[in-house]
């Protein structure tokens, strides 16, 4: 029953069909053919395209004659299409209804793909400046194709694309004095092309060739900063974010190809930035950008030290309870860590050995001297310092040639890094002993100066005396009494020291005997540096916890420099440098910078 239905069904349905399109059963039950001509779009008969006729369930094919006439005879009627096709033609379907006993007749016009390929850029031309530039075209095609160009000062891809791309050509910069133009030949498949047309203006591009003391900030505060350009210029603007632009002063020299800036201030510890924009003769502009930092080199710690000391000038010691971090300069990169397994005392650098010299106790009752190399951080060696705890050893120093002193409460020590260390007791020190307290000594510091060829012995709070220690003979050459209530500075380099007191500061020349009086900020400072030429104290160093003062010692004029909200923790200067640490809120800033530049701080 349900076949019979399912047969019904389909009977009816294909009835419908054919009394929808005029179609009678006897039609249905009869072949028919199809013939028809292909024509290329010139009107013209294409042979040689094929056919091929699809029913529900047949395929048929065949092909156009010379005149481009095709036929398909006993062709089942119903739901056909018909497809046409040739080489290098764009195919054709088409949809038939097929009758019996009916002949039907269709002429077909097939376009070559030539015909339908397209090679579109969304520009035709382009005039651009007399600088290097980069030129992006976006192409749309539907066939490959590749670029050529009649010039050498465009660089155009080597590869060929496929469809549409953006496509970016290179262009030289114009150092000529002539305008010049090139076309760029986009060539697709089957002769589809397009142009593009470049036209640059005259030469030469205005550019900047070099510039002078634009990374030195002490030059450029001395000497100030030169831009050199290819072409003669007219200033447009010089603007600061750092001073007023009124104390700028802007001059063109070498007929106009030159500009000289004077004026600039760079704060230590602070960033200067500037900007330049000039103009060339044809209008076009230039903006020069100068930065300048009131430093050599800043970096970031967690971990804030007590103590800093420069070791080989090209590394830094960077000492608290906790770790040593040994930094390169001038990068100020921490590149060993080492934990303070023991707890040292502040340590001191040999210079002979290029050795740290960490000491601590052992055993509650003895001095020992662990030694680290400088650059590595490696442990080297244990040294036992012939001191027991009674001795109470404040202080241990290297000059250059290796040998050093060593303070204790009562004694002073020699200490001799190229015989094993020995320790010797050094005869005929009566002066430095507290004619009052036998067994206690007037001087508790001692630093090196004059270049590493001497010391300095002094007290403290307060300083009676200073001492003047030769390096070589470690005999007392020069004796200074002195009275201060405050604190003492010496010069590395010179053998100069600084005595405070309040308001007021001795400069003594601790070998000619010579002293020169200088007026002090009233401020509680704490720490004293003096910062030389090489032969004079120029400067002195003011360092309170949240200021540093500068005194320039040949007007007696003293200027604060801000310390960007930081609170100094510790310091250290060398011939050249000097390193300065701050806590700025949960952090510690280190900074090394040029002692120069200190010296320009206005």
């Amino acid at each position: 029953m349900k076949n019979k239905i399912l047969l019904a069904s389909v009977f009816n349905l294909f009835l419908i069909l054919f009394i929808v399109h005029g179609c009678s059963l006897e039609e249905a039950s009869f072949t028919c053919e199809i013939k028809g001509t292909v024509y290329k779009t010139d009107g013209l008969p294409l042979e040689g395209a094929k056919l091929e006729l699809r029913l529900a369930d047949s395929k048929l094919e065949t092909q156009t004659e010379s005149d481009g006439s095709f036929i398909f005879k006993n062709v089942e009627p119903g739901l056909g299409v018909l497809i046409s096709k040739k080489e290098e033609y764009i195919s054709q379907k088409t949809n038939l209804f097929l009758k019996g006993k009916h002949t039907e007749h269709y002429d077909i016009t097939l376009y070559s793909i030539a015909e339908q390929s397209f090679l579109k850029l969304n520009e035709g031309e382009r005039i651009i400046e007399n600088q290097d530039t980069i030129i992006n075209i976006s192409v749309e095609s539907n066939v490959d194709y590749y670029l050529s160009a009649n010039t050498d000062w465009i660089t155009i891809p080597s590869n060929s694309f496929s469809g549409s791309n953006i496509v970016t050509l290179k262009i030289k910069e114009n150092d000529t004095y002539l305008e010049r133009t090139a076309e760029i030949i986009f060539k697709g498949e089957y002769d589809v092309n397009s142009k593009f047309i470049v036209t640059q203006k005259a030469g030469p591009a205005l550019k900047l060739v070099y510039s002078e003391n634009t990374d030195n900030p002490v030059l450029a505060q001395k000497e100030g900063v030169f831009f050199h350009f290819n072409r003669s210029v007219k200033i447009v603007k010089l603007t600061s974010t750092s001073q007023p632009s009124s104390e700028l002063t802007v001059n063109l020299l070498n007929q106009g190809e030159t500009v000289h800036i004077i004026g600039i201030k760079v704060p230590p510890f602070k960033e200067s930035s500037f900007k330049l924009v000039v103009q060339a003769t044809d209008c076009t502009q230039r903006s020069i950008p100068l930065d300048l930092k009131g430093y050599i080199a800043r970096t970031t710690s967690i971990d804030c030290p007590t103590y800093m000391l420069f070791t080989d000038n090209t590394h830094c010691l960077a000492y608290s309870s906790s770790t040593w971090q040994i930094i390169d300069l001038p990068q100020m990169t921490p590149i060993i860590t080492i934990p303070n397994s023991y707890l040292y005392s502040m340590p001191s650098y040999n210079t002979n050995n290029k050795m740290i010299y960490a000491i601590r106790m052992k055993g509650y009752t003895n001095y020992y001297a662990d030694l680290y190399h400088a650059i590595s951080g490696n442990f080297v060696e244990e040294v036992p310092l012939n001191f027991n705890s009674s001795n109470g050893l404040r202080a241990m120093i290297f000059g250059d040639n290796g040998i050093g002193l060593c303070l204790t409460n009562n004694r002073i020590y020699s200490i001799n890094s190229h015989q094993n260390h020995q320790i010797e007791l050094i005869p005929g020190y009566d002066i430095t002993k507290n004619p009052h307290q036998i067994e206690s000594l007037l001087v508790s510091n001692v630093e090196t100066c004059d270049n590493g060829n001497g010391f300095i012995l002094y007290g403290n709070n307060p300083i009676n005396m200073v001492a003047y220690v030769d390096a070589a003979t470690l005999e007392i050459k020069k004796v200074c009494n002195a009275t201060s209530e405050n604190y003492c500075g010496v010069s590395p380099r010179t053998p100069f020291v600084a005595i405070s007191n309040p308001n007021s500061l001795q400069l003594i020349n601790i070998i000619s005997g010579t002293k020169t009086n200088f007026k002090t900020p009233s401020t509680d400072y704490n720490t004293i540096k003096l910062l030389d030429n090489g032969t004079e104290v120029t400067h002195i160093l003011f360092i309170a916890y949240e200021k540093i003062y500068i005194l320039q010692c040949s007007n007696n004029q003293t200027q604060e420099i801000d310390m960007r909200g930081g609170v100094w923790m510790s310091s250290s200067l060398d011939s050249q440098n000097a390193i300065f640490m701050f806590e700025v809120g949960q952090n510690c800033e280190y900074y090394l910078i040029d002692t120069n530049l200190l010296k320009l701080a206005q």
